[in-house]
């Protein structure tokens, strides 16, 4: 009986090197981009979505040029100033 190996996403037959483990690239990014969802957020993920969340709140009272905003106001919708940026 001959050990057929199969893809590692979608399950199809393998030809080609004997150490094959994705039947393309396609097959390779998904199955590593499905991973990366699966996984917890890393530490430079977690401060990314901080920063654009940072942003979209400033971007939102800034619209004519030179604003004030009270702290607690941008504190409420879930920014954060221990992120910046320089």
């Amino acid at each position: 009986m001959i050990d057929r190996k199969m893809c590692k996403f979608c399950g199809k037959e393998l030809q080609g090197r004997s150490d094959k483990i994705y039947c393309d690239v396609h097959c390779k990014s998904s199955y590593h981009y499905k991973r990366s969802l699966e996984g917890k957020p890393t530490f430079y993920n977690k401060v990314d979505k901080q920063l654009k969340l940072n942003r979209r709140i400033l971007k939102s009272f800034n619209k004519a040029g030179k604003t004030t905003v009270r702290a607690t106001v941008l504190l409420r919708q879930g920014f954060s100033p221990k992120f910046f940026t320089h």
